[in-house]
This record gives structure tokens, C-alpha cells and sequence, in this order.
């Protein structure tokens, strides 16, 4: 299966993120969310939070809000914009028109049913051009250490990952270059039948993330 299966959602939506907010100064004061329910009223500014750009307004699915909420709603002091997807939505090929045999392939590996994925994703951009984001893959009743062998074995397939073991905010977690964004090092941490995974150029906003995490 390819890596794109999992991460490419996120990255479509990080690339229209920051060509939105590249788009001159009226674009950048608008904000985003995923989630219509919890819009608040957009606070006062001084001119401190000029260091993160904000969001531009769009339609995303969430259809799997109880993952979305272990997400956090801000990296390095910018406001998140979340969506998330259910199995159904992830069976369909690039086109589309049918099913990813390698999809069923991993499910069936996994001893899992398409309604027992759904996947998360959290993002924001800086000012500077950065990005980070933050993304949870659930399949329910699987373990832990199947679930995580499986998930970097995906990420190995359109190519070598030189995954290494590391410690961040307390939690043993595996790292390695982001194979699909420059700059960027790819945590991934497994918790019960979740696999989180952080991609961000910082380390120290990484440990953040994972800090927040179950």
C-alpha cells in the first residue's frame, strides 16, 4: 500500500493551506476550523501572534471526531485545523472508481474491517513557511506492536526508511527523515490500537505534540 494512503490527505490540505495564505494580506486574516459545533468568536489581537499565519476558510470531512479530539487545537501557539476520515472514505483508489486491493490487503493482515479505521489529522503553518502537523490511525482491537510494524512498514514501501528509536517527552517513539516533505522528521508513536505520528523541522515542537498525547 502506498504511503500516500495515509499521509497525502494531510499534505494535499497543508499545500492548500499555505498557497491560500500566500495569496496576500486579506487572505491571512482569515481563520479555519474543521468543526462548525466549537467556532468561537475570533479574539483581539495586539500584534503578538503575527509569528503564526492564520488559516484560510475550507470544507474538510470529520468523520471521526472522537480521534480528532485527542488531537491538539494548537502547535507552537498556532490554531489547528483538523478533519478526519472513516474506512469507507480510504477504500477508494486514487481515482476514486474503485477499491485499493492493498488496502484490503493491510486490513486483512490486520484481522480488521474497513469500519474499524479512521484516521486524524491536525495542522498549522507559520509565518515562516514551516509546517507541522500531528495525525492519529486508529484500527480498533488491533495491538500495539502490529499495528506499529505494519504502519512503518507502509511508509517502507516506496522506498528505504532509516527509521531510529528515540525518547521524546517521555515517550519511546521512532524517527526518521519525512520521506514525503523536505526538512521535515517524521515521530511516530503507538499507544494501544492508535498510531500517532508528528511531522514537523523542530524537535522541540515534536515533544510538544507528543507531550499531549495519551
Amino acid at each position: 500500500m502506498k504511503r500516500t494512503t495515509f499521509i497525502l490527505l494531510m499534505l494535499v490540505a497543508l499545500f492548500v493551506a499555505a498557497c491560500t495564505s500566500d495569496q496576500g494580506g486579506s487572505s491571512a486574516s482569515a481563520t479555519a476550523t474543521a468543526q462548525a459545533d466549537d467556532a468561537t468568536p475570533e479574539p483581539e489581537t495586539d500584534g503578538g501572534s503575527e509569528s503564526a499565519a492564520a488559516l484560510p476558510s475550507f470544507d474538510l470531512p470529520g468523520s471521526a471526531p472522537e480521534l480528532e479530539a485527542l488531537l491538539p487545537d494548537e502547535i507552537d501557539g498556532a490554531e489547528t485545523v483538523k478533519f478526519s476520515m472513516g474506512g469507507a472514505e480510504l477504500m477508494a483508489d486514487e481515482e476514486g472508481s474503485g477499491v485499493d486491493p492493498e488496502f484490503i490487503a493491510f486490513l486483512e493482515r490486520l484481522g480488521a474491517q474497513p469500519d474499524d479505521i479512521s484516521i486524524a489529522f491536525a495542522f498549522s503553518f507559520t509565518e515562516a513557511g514551516d509546517s507541522a502537523g500531528i495525525g492519529a490511525f486508529r484500527v480498533e482491537g488491533a495491538s500495539s506492536d502490529e499495528l506499529e510494524r505494519e504502519f512503518m512498514a507502509t511508509m517502507e514501501t516506496e522506498g528505504e526508511v532509516d527509521w531510529q528509536s528515540a525518547n521524546l517527552a517521555g515517550k519511546d517513539v521512532m524517527t526518521a527523515a519525512d520521506p514525503d516533505t523536505e526538512g521535515n522528521i517524521l515521530y511516530i508513536y503507538t499507544v494501544g490500537d492508535i498510531v500517532f505520528f508528528v511531522t514537523t523541522p523542530d524537535e522541540a515542537v515534536a515533544t510538544e505534540l507528543l507531550g499531549t498525547l495519551p
